[in-house]
């Protein structure tokens, strides 16, 4: 975890950054005068409903099977 303050993160960004920054800010605030949390960019008001994407896309019959060893490799070093 960075334990920069936001100012010092803010002043770390380029020029071009500052209005994307600044529209950001201040979005996250108008969502929390909402009393809305914020994760992301998306407001979340409670779990999200069971099946929100179903029929979107289908799991393979193998995928809980184990990772063959060269790709599992790749993410343990």
């Amino acid at each position: 975890m960075n334990n920069k303050t936001i100012s010092e993160l803010i002043n770390e960004l380029p020029p071009e950054s500052l209005p994307l920054a600044e529209q950001f800010l201040r979005f996250l605030s108008a969502q929390a005068k909402q009393g809305k949390a914020v994760q992301g960019t998306r407001a979340v008001n409670g779990p999200r409903p069971f099946g929100l994407c179903a029929g979107e896309f289908v799991l393979p019959d193998d995928f809980d099977n184990p990772l063959p060893d060269d790709l599992l490799s790749s993410f343990e070093g």
